[in-house]
Order: structure tokens, then C-alpha cells, then sequence
């Protein structure tokens, strides 16, 4: 649910659902005949860990610059 995305992430709802049209975010899914959606975890867990590497790298390549 958003709000287990919300507190995963750091992320604004807004934020979530516009990354999530733009292509930036997993798209969330429609649980049963409700109008409930949903995450799928490991799809988010992988969207965190590629931003942890991103910033990962980004931290190594200033630091190489810096040397």
C-alpha cells in the first residue's frame, strides 16, 4: 500500500505516483475488484537498492575527482 511505499522510500505521495507515470518509480497494480493497489516488494526493494548505487557511484566518482 502507499503508505508502506511512503515510509520505505522517504517519498511523498505525490512524488510516488508522478515517478510511477513518468516511468521513475514501479507502477503500482490493482488489488482484487477494489480500488486498492499495490507494490509489488521486490520491485521497490530493487528501485532502493538501484538508488543506493547510484548515489554509491556518484560518491566514488566525486571522490576520484577530488584526488
Amino acid at each position: 500500500r502507499v503508505a508502506d511505499v511512503m515510509m520505505l522510500t522517504g517519498l511523498k505521495r505525490s512524488t510516488i505516483y508522478l515517478w510511477a507515470s513518468e516511468g521513475r518509480f514501479p507502477r503500482q497494480f490493482k488489488i482484487g475488484n477494489s480500488r486498492a493497489s499495490g507494490w509489488a516488494g521486490d520491485e521497490v526493494a530493487a528501485w532502493i537498492e538501484s538508488r543506493v548505487q547510484e548515489g554509491l557511484a556518484r560518491r566514488d566518482s566525486e571522490s576520484a575527482e577530488a584526488a
